[in-house]
Formats: structure tokens, C-alpha cells, sequence
């Protein structure tokens, strides 16, 4: 019974684990009488795990997924302005800007990383750029 506590203690984004204990007797050697019933012998007892998805949870999870951090200093607005789509298109092809960046893609960086103000993003970017370059 200890054992099915923790396995439904279990931490888990996606699903709800459900245990079921089953009791698995067993009884002793040979065949069994037609007169009477075999007696059991030794009583084990097994998990059976079940997973349930979390409605709920999947949309939020898979959109958190799809977030894409994307820090630059081309403008949006003005003559030299290009849309977020064509900024990653060249970042893409741009194979040491995405690996040196790769940390920022890390759910655990992105999912704790708010700033509100165009310069704070902005000063995050300098940071960033400075330690390249280091």
C-alpha cells in the first residue's frame, strides 16, 4: 500500500497516475481437485498503474512549448524594419548565434524570464551580447 502512495505522489505536468492494488494469490503445485477448491498458499499483492491524460493542462503545456525567444536590434518599424518571421529566418542560418544561445531556449530560462519594458529586453540583450563575446 506504501508503495501505490508513492507511485500516485508522483510529480507528473501531463497526467494523473491512478494505482490500483491487486491481490494475486497463489496456490501450491499440481493439478487442481475437481471437488474442492485449491487453497492458496502465498498471497502477493501487485500494482497496476493507469495513466489519465490532464485535459486541462495539455494546451497550456503545448503553448508554452511553441514560446520561441528571439532577442535583436533590427527595428520593426521604420526603413530598415523586418518582420519577427524574417529576423528567424536569418537567425536560423546564423549557426554560432544559435548555438551560443541555445540556453535561452531552455524551458527553465524562458518559462522564469519576464521583463515587461522594451529596456530591460533590451539591456538583457547587451548582457547577452557582452558575454559572447568574452
Amino acid at each position: 500500500m506504501n508503495e501505490a502512495a508513492k507511485l500516485r505522489a508522483l510529480p507528473c505536468a501531463y497526467d494523473q497516475i491512478e494505482v490500483v492494488v491487486e491481490d494475486r494469490p497463489q496456490s501450491g503445485p499440481g493439478r487442481p481437485s475437481r471437488q474442492q477448491l485449491r487453497p492458496v498458499q502465498v498471497r502477493r499483492y501487485g500494482l497496476k498503474p493507469t495513466l489519465r491524460a490532464r485535459s486541462a493542462v495539455i494546451p497550456r503545456k503545448r503553448q508554452e512549448a511553441a514560446c520561441f525567444v528571439l532577442l535583436t536590434t533590427v527595428p520593426t518599424t521604420g526603413e530598415r524594419a523586418h518582420s519577427a518571421k524574417e529576423v528567424l529566418g536569418v537567425s536560423k542560418t546564423q549557426h554560432g548565434v544559435e548555438q551560443n544561445c541555445a540556453f535561452l531556449k531552455d524551458p527553465l530560462i524562458v518559462n522564469s524570464l519576464f521583463l515587461k519594458k522594451p529596456e530591460r529586453i533590451e539591456a538583457l540583450g547587451l548582457v547577452l551580447d557582452h558575454k559572447e563575446s568574452l
